[in-house]
């Protein structure tokens, strides 16, 4: 599982744009490796527009927004073992 992980950001070293279609979709919306890796770059390189940085900033904020649900709903459901 570690390599697996490893291997996984590895990714993450290259830009976005040398991969097409379906993997450059996974990498952006799925798992938003390629926005976490490359916008900091692109956006020091005067490369990226305002509605680059809007859309970017909605692909990371939907996993954002899924994760807390998704830990208050596991929150509800805890039960410590010091109760």
């Amino acid at each position: 599982m570690y390599h697996l992980f490893l291997d996984f950001f590895m990714i993450s070293q290259y830009p976005a744009y040398i991969f097409k279609g379906t993997v450059r979709s996974a990498f952006t919306l799925i798992v938003p490796v390629a926005v976490v890796a490359n916008m900091p770059a692109l956006v020091l390189l005067g490369t990226v527009s305002l509605n680059g940085v809007a859309s970017a900033m909605a692909v990371t904020a939907v996993p954002l927004v899924l994760g807390r649900a998704f830990w208050l709903l596991s929150l509800r459901w805890h039960s410590s073992a010091s109760r």
